[in-house]
């Protein structure tokens, strides 16, 4: 709903823009009718694609963690949705952090323009390669810059083909679609770890946390009010806890009964 809202929006901001294009290509996109209808078919596809990727990415998550949370899909649904819409908007920005010469040049910018930004991507590289270096988390970043190039080799094509190599390659988007429902279903350990990646950045799962214990579940020691404990994951309803990142079981806890806060840790 809140896809088609956006889509209608921006059909709107830029009917004029829409109009005139359509004025000064309708000969060549008459020629190219049938493959046009064609490609904007595979980009609905891709649309749909998107849309749903969240949740099967945090299915995936889920299955490899070993529980299954089912106010996600129910009550926290909206909730969902603004994390899923945080993500794929941080993606986004890693796309231009990374590879956002490429973009540039899709859209024939000046040289100088061109050279600023390579040597922004240079060093937005190098800090990344930095990051994985430091944690040691090479296949999270990893997955991070196949995601970013899978996005930026889209948007080059989507700004540099014109009518005609729209029409070409009609079946970019289903190309396109196919990889990032397949990938993440045939690298599963991947997937996970990138969403626990992005449930850390929100603050509602993949961290190590401090939680309460006013009715003393962890630990017989009346003296001891905290713990530290692996948040799988956070809802408006529970929490999902290991005792560490490795650990296999997930205890389940009511939201409401206790009080979690991020605890420090090393990598």
């Amino acid at each position: 709903m809140e896809l088609t809202f956006a889509v209608l929006m921006l059909a709107l901001v830029f009917k004029s823009s829409i109009v005139n294009f359509i004025g000064k290509h309708h000969l060549l996109m008459a020629r190219n009718a049938e493959s046009l209808i064609k490609y904007f078919g595979a980009s609905a596809i891709l649309s749909a694609t998107v849309a749903i990727l969240p949740s099967l990415f945090m299915i995936i998550y889920m299955r490899t963690e070993g529980f299954f949370a089912y106010e996600i899909f129910s009550g926290d649904s909206h909730a969902f949705g603004v994390l899923a819409g945080n993500i794929f908007v941080n993606f986004l920005i890693l796309s231009f952090g990374f590879f956002g010469a490429a973009v540039l040049v899709a859209v024939r910018a000046d040289n100088w323009s061109l050279i600023f930004i390579s040597l922004l991507n240079g060093l937005f590289i190098t800090y990344f390669l930095l990051v994985a270096y430091v944690t040691s988390r090479w296949v999270l970043v990893g997955g991070m810059v196949f995601i970013t190039l899978l996005i930026t080799v889209y948007l080059y094509f989507w700004l540099s083909s014109g009518v005609s190599g729209k029409a070409k390659f009609w079946y970019a988007p289903l190309a396109i679609a196919a990889l990032i429902t397949l990938l993440p279903i045939l690298l599963p350990t991947l997937t996970a770890e990138l969403t626990a990646s992005a449930l850390a950045q929100m603050k509602v799962g993949g961290m190590l946390v401090e939680v309460s214990e006013p009715t003393q579940i962890f630990s017989p020691d009346k003296d001891r009010k905290v713990v530290k404990q692996w948040l799988v994951l956070r809802t408006r309803e529970a929490l999902y806890l290991k005792p560490t990142q490795k650990s296999t079981g997930v205890t389940v806890l009511k939201a409401e009964s206790f009080i979690v806060s991020p605890s420090k840790y090393d990598y």
